[in-house]
């Protein structure tokens, strides 16, 4: 099998984005190869540097024993590399086939033979892909999920032979999940070498044929998942840590009175939490995240953190979202909007600034997925959400865990409580099963019996 794509000690230094430090890769024609790390990775600019926004970079690409290393987004798109971007690049008052226009480059009026083509083409495309589009369907009208389509309709619309997805199913939601790993595994079989950009490891395992992990602009491990592989802490060659990775360790630890437990949580999971302990596991994780007393240490890192009180657990970056509603008054807002932002007036002290509010589960995660995702706040190195969708329907759900995963695009970890087995076996990387106090076991999503749930 001849690789159809190389990069070659490949380094830049963007003034607006992460560095990369002479990367190397092979992406193997007919082959997935997965991408991940934690924020600040370089993984956006790995993609960047493919898709040509960079003209000052040093390293080599190499398409198919061609010297191409573009240096625009034409150049790529010639050299037969599409990028499937983080951000949508598309145009909302377009129809689908206006879009499609567009990314051809084409001005003007198009001719009637012209149009009867591209809408020929692009009915075949989406029956060979299983995308869910109307060409002439005006963009307005459509979800971040149909607008992504679109998105993703226009890069294949070139059929580029080596093609990049930058978090594209982040958008798209779980209930599209399987449609993406379709086309990316359909891409595959087409003999065309795919790269899938990710912080969703259970995606990156069950679609990836390689997966290479980067921290500060290096690679710093790969492995291919059908070999024996447990996922762990990103560290540098040389063995030293990762700047970025916050792991959290629980030291005998627990809600005072009840039995403590040990157990280490790695950066970068959607992690969920069920078990025949429900009520157990309600006060540890209220313990932990500082909203009941505790005895024993939680470590964030290299830090003793501080959970008293929600607050000082909050300023040692863990989130405590619990399953019901909270009220927070005027005097709270500002306060938590100074611990947050450094800055009582920020939006968020003046969300509270006039009455109190009662914040849904929901809501409240909105909230800090808002605050990271635009740098109001440093990203928490744990977020604890307790049963976020108790009551909801399915389309809500959705919703939670398209937040989830958000959260872990910013490189946070997060733990999620559920009494619904199924809910946390499609939504989560691992399974953390607690059947007796004091007891928490490990176990892959898909290897957790029904018989775990009370």
């Amino acid at each position: 099998m001849n690789a159809v794509t190389r990069m070659e000690c490949v380094s830049v230094s963007p003034s607006n984005a992460p560095a990369l430090q002479g990367i190397s890769l092979v992406l193997p024609q007919g082959e997935i190869c997965g991408i991940t790390g934690p924020n600040g990775a370089g993984t956006s600019t790995l993609a960047g540097v493919l898709a040509g926004d960079y003209a000052d970079y040093s390293g080599d690409i190499i398409v198919d024993d061609r010297r191409v290393s573009p240096r625009s987004q034409n150049e790529a798109t010639a050299a037969g590399i599409g990028v499937v971007r983080q951000q949508l690049v598309v145009i909302p008052t377009f129809t689908v086939l206006d879009n499609l226009v567009l990314s051809l480059g084409t001005t003007g009026r198009i001719s009637a033979a012209m149009r009867k083509d591209i809408i020929d083409r692009f009915n075949e495309m989406t029956v060979r892909y299983r995308i869910p589009l109307d060409i002439h369907a005006p963009l307005d009208g459509m979800n971040g999920a149909q607008q992504q389509w679109v998105h993703i309709a226009r890069i294949l619309f070139s059929d580029p032979q080596t093609v990049v997805f930058d978090q594209s199913e982040v958008r798209l939601g779980a209930s599209q999940r399987g449609n993406f790993i379709d086309l990316v595994e359909t891409l595959r079989d087409e003999n065309k070498a795919v790269m899938v950009i990710s912080h969703d490891r259970s995606l990156l395992e069950t679609v990836s044929n390689q997966v290479v992990c980067l921290d500060e602009g290096r690679v710093c491990e790969a492995f291919r998942p059908d070999e024996e592989h447990k996922w762990r802490p990103v560290n540098f060659p040389d063995g030293s840590p990762s700047t970025h990775a916050q792991t959290v360790r629980l030291q005998q630890f627990g809600p005072s009175g009840a039995e403590p437990v040990d157990m280490t949580i790695p950066p970068g999971f959607i992690l969920g939490m069920t078990g025949k302990e429900p009520e157990y596991r309600e006060i540890l994780l209220a313990a932990m995240g500082g909203n009941l007393r505790s005895v024993g240490s939680l470590v964030v890192g290299d830090h003793l953190a501080n959970v008293k009180s929600l607050e000082t657990a909050r300023g040692s970056g863990i989130h405590y979202i619990p399953a019901d509603e909270r009220l927070i008054g005027a005097a709270a807002g500002r306060k938590l909007s100074s611990l947050f932002t450094g800055d009582a007036d920020s939006w968020f002290g003046r969300l509270f600034a006039k009455s109190d509010q009662a914040l849904s589960p929901l809501e409240q995660l909105e909230m800090i997925t808002r605050l990271s995702e635009d740098g109001d706040v440093a990203v928490p190195a744990l977020v604890i959400v307790d049963r976020p969708t108790l009551g909801m329907d399915e389309k809500h759900q959705e919703q939670v865990f398209s937040l989830l995963r958000r959260l872990q695009g910013v490189g946070a970890t997060v733990l999620i409580a559920s009494d619904s087995l199924e809910e946390l076996r499609n939504g989560c990387d691992s399974i953390l099963v607690i059947n007796q106090p004091g007891n928490v076991t490990e176990i892959p999503p898909r290897a957790v019996s029904p018989q775990i749930l009370p």
